[in-house]
């Protein structure tokens, strides 16, 4: 994702350290039901959390102006809502920085929505379905916990079908090569509203852990 640098952006994130966490400030221990992986301007973790209340979310992100531009709408949907969204926490971090600090077994479900591609081959080893990230996702998870994936990108999704199968040990997967979005359980980010407008397949994969 590449995002002009805002100049509001420092000053708005030193002010609300409780809701973005960066690297420095970081709680040893994480305690989180849900979690997003690149959770870019934060619509989808944000609306989420509103729809469900009673689970706590935690949002990583690793670009620092989509970090503030999604506490900014955080603080705009407080305001809408007349109400404080208590129930997300957003940490400015790779995930390979924090994931020791998630507790083994804890998590209901991790989401992976329209993460970077890395399109070339000698970077597929940084996506976030790559067999070892597979492999990372399975022990925070919890039995029969869920890893739910969307891109845009054919090559990205019909390369993350390997993936999964070559860790087919760990999870069951289901594949949709082109997902109807569902109302009742789903909801839709900034970008899956400018995919689905331009008529783009928006590929989904389920996977269970076993």
């Amino acid at each position: 994702m590449r995002l002009r640098f805002k100049k509001w952006a420092p000053e708005l994130l030193s002010k609300h350290t409780d809701i973005v966490k960066s690297l420095a400030d970081l709680p040893d221990i994480f305690e989180a039901d849900e979690l997003e992986i690149g959770f870019g301007l934060g619509e989808f973790i944000i609306e989420k959390a509103l729809k469900y209340p009673d689970k706590k979310f935690l949002g990583v992100e690793v670009n620092y102006t989509a970090c503030a531009s999604a506490l900014k709408k955080l603080l705009e949907r407080e305001e809408k809502e007349n109400k404080k969204i208590n129930n997300i926490l957003l940490v400015h971090a790779p995930f390979e920085a924090i994931v020791d600090r998630i507790k083994d077994n804890s998590l209901d479900c991790i989401y992976l929505n329209f993460n970077d591609p890395w399109i070339k081959k000698r970077q597929h080893k940084r996506r976030l379905t790559y067999p070892s990230k597979l492999e990372i996702y399975y022990r925070k998870l919890k039995d029969n916990g869920l890893i739910l994936y969307k891109s845009d990108n054919d090559a990205y999704y019909f390369d993350s079908k390997t993936y999964f199968a070559i860790k087919a040990d760990l999870f069951d997967a289901q594949f949709i090569d082109d997902y109807a979005f569902d109302v009742n359980s789903d909801v839709m980010s900034e970008y899956e509203r400018k995919f689905r407008s331009l008529n783009q397949p928006i590929h989904r994969i389920i996977g269970r852990k076993k």
